[in-house]
């Protein structure tokens, strides 16, 4: 990967206007959303958000894709990732295509979210593919919280 050279605003950038000819979408006029652990983008003239890793952690995105896949299979209310083979490489960076939902960001209100988590764990675990266990509290949160 490409992690020797920083995720800057200006690496980011080549990333983008590759990545976007590469998948035959338009980047000229993109927003930067924000650039941290990842950048993120919006394209202006498709409702597409593009994902650069700033680590490079090809199996975690490749996971990402298939969990979004899975979600989009059993109907649930979640970002989709486009309908392309990703995630893929430019420049050492891992980027991934998203469908974007709406021009701004919402975000749920609590009983909303109660909601989407029940039943986000009540579907069947998917197929091809093993999800993590994911253990919140062992960490020393736990500890915190007591």
């Amino acid at each position: 990967m490409n992690s020797a050279v920083a995720l800057t605003e200006q690496e980011a950038w080549l990333v983008l206007d590759s990545a976007c000819e590469q998948a035959g979408l338009d980047s000229a006029g993109a927003a930067l959303v924000r650039i941290g652990s990842n950048a993120v983008y919006r394209l202006r003239d498709q409702p597409v958000i593009v994902r650069i890793s700033r680590d490079g952690a090809l199996e975690e995105v490749r996971r990402q894709v298939n969990v979004a896949q899975w979600l989009t299979d059993e109907g649930f209310p979640a970002i989709r990732a486009m309908d392309l083979d990703q995630p893929f490489v430019v420049r050492g960076r891992v980027v991934t295509l998203w469908e974007s939902a709406s021009k701004t960001t919402d975000y749920a209100s609590l009983e909303e979210v109660g909601r989407l988590l029940r039943w986000l764990h009540s579907l069947a675990p998917p197929e091809g593919f093993e999800l993590p266990e994911k253990r919140p509290f062992d960490d020393d949160i736990g500890d915190r919280l007591a």
